[in-house]
């Protein structure tokens, strides 16, 4: 059985579930859950290849060394994310690419924005964190959504593949 607090996207407390499981549900739904797996795993790495491409533009606009750090070893982390999500894709026998991730696009927007509007400064900085942070929590629930999914549909595989992301995204 799924258990999945749906407002954090973090695991119910123990004895409290949410009816999705594979025992008990149609081949129809599962064939639609495994279509909705992997048009979000698409979407995720969509949204990971967005961050790639903008987070070079935070780390010259970054002032603060360890903020610049963390960009960079995100960045680095991000990259290795988008090979383990073809991997994940290559299980499924389909391709990653071919979805926009909204969600992706309106923050790298808003980033955009502030790097156009702000000084080069701590003010600057704190705006490059929280927008880091808004990306960090949509990939979180990302990753831990998908994750739950692949464990329902029994890809122990892409489960382990998957975790490995969600755990550097924490």
């Amino acid at each position: 059985t799924l258990t999945l607090h749906l407002s954090t996207c973090k695991p119910l407390p123990p004895g409290r579930t949410i009816a999705l499981s594979s025992t008990g549900v149609s081949e129809q739904n599962m064939e639609n859950l495994k279509e909705l797996f992997e048009d979000t795993i698409k979407d995720l790495y969509n949204a990971e290849k967005q961050f790639i491409k903008a987070m070079p533009k935070l780390m010259k606009a970054a002032r603060n060394p360890r903020l610049k750090a963390a960009i960079e070893t995100h960045l680095r982390q991000s990259e290795v994310q988008v090979q383990r999500l073809e991997k994940v894709a290559a299980l499924g026998s389909f391709k990653p690419t071919g979805k926009v991730c909204k969600a992706a696009q309106g923050l790298v927007e808003e980033a955009g924005e502030h790097l156009e509007e702000g000084k080069p400064g701590p003010t600057l900085d704190a705006a490059i964190i929280a927008c880091g942070q808004k990306n960090e929590h949509y990939e979180i629930c990302s990753y831990g959504t998908v994750i739950a999914w692949a464990e329902v549909l029994g890809n122990d595989e892409a489960v382990a593949l998957l975790q490995l992301s969600l755990e550097e995204e924490k």
